[in-house]
């Protein structure tokens, strides 16, 4: 995230009056970021995200040795019921989008999904594969739901780490 914040930065300080402020790894590092903590991890609301997330649920969950020789099965089975995690997100964060213009996602790509509601463009990040961390049983739903997301809508767009992914996704995708 830091090259394509630094991308932005440059960008949008170039042009005279534009404001323009990142809040990096959002998602995962909600509560540390000045104005998006002060409106939401203050009082009563700390750590708010951590919990519509469950982050205590899996995160002790990620070696193999965990997991029985699978990585990360704490995140399979948060994914594993994710429509109740998005519907939680939304009623616990209903006006982020009033303050935030773009949403950056990736590791997993599977969480751009906590975003598509707020009606912003939305830049994924492809570092690793669309399908890493989701559950068999969501992937013929999340590749539908991948593709309406990142190659059917004008809005959002797909940021490849490298050549390799360009390419397999091209392989994948036509």
């Amino acid at each position: 995230f830091v090259d394509l914040t630094k991308v932005l930065d440059d960008y949008f300080s170039a042009r005279a009056g534009a404001v323009f402020s990142t809040f990096p790894n959002l998602v995962s590092e909600y509560c540390k970021f000045g104005r998006v903590r002060d409106r939401y991890c203050s009082g009563e609301h700390h750590h708010l995200l951590s919990r519509v997330l469950r982050f205590d649920d899996w995160s002790n969950r990620i070696a193999s040795a965990d997991c029985n020789g699978q990585q990360w099965c704490g995140l399979l089975d948060l994914h594993a019921n994710f429509p109740a995690v998005e519907e939680e997100f939304q009623a616990t964060f209903p006006t982020l989008g009033d303050i935030m213009d773009v949403f950056v996602c990736g590791h997993p790509l599977f969480w751009c999904r906590l975003f598509t509601k707020f009606e912003k463009p939305i830049i994924g990040l492809l570092d690793m594969g669309h399908q890493m961390y989701v559950p068999d049983s969501q992937r013929d739903e999340w590749q539908s739901n991948f593709q309406q997301l990142f190659f059917a809508s004008q809005r959002n767009v797909l940021v490849a780490r490298g050549a390799y992914h360009a390419f397999a996704l091209h392989r994948i995708f036509g």
